[in-house]
């Protein structure tokens, strides 16, 4: 999957979806399944591909993300990263994907 960017302050977050909203006019039918690695490992790690096949066997949009300072996020894990910034970063991929690519968004109440 090619990576994408999303601009977050001076710092840009990688993330991936598949399939490529580009072969679907742009857009994506949801729900999606938006995979959020452990803390100080990539989004191309072992469980996102397995993940990304379950994602892929069901028919579902997946999006993979790398935390900030993380993969090919920019940023300072070790100095700048928290769990706010990751929490913040997260919201902000999850509500960007869904306003671009998602025209059929299904939200759950906890």
């Amino acid at each position: 999957m090619p990576n994408r960017y999303l601009k977050n302050g001076d710092d840009v977050l990688a993330y991936d979806i598949m399939p490529d909203a580009s072969e679907y006019g742009g857009v994506v039918k949801g729900p999606a399944v938006l995979y959020l690695p452990a803390f100080d490992t990539t989004k191309d790690d072992i469980k996102g591909r397995v993940v990304m096949d379950c994602a892929a066997s069901l028919g579902r949009t997946y999006v993979q993300v790398d935390w900030y300072g993380v993969g090919r996020s920019t940023g300072d894990f070790t100095h700048k990263g928290t769990i706010t910034r990751w929490t913040d970063d997260a919201l902000k991929v999850s509500s960007c994907i869904i306003c671009l690519y998602i025209t059929e968004p299904i939200c759950v109440d906890s």
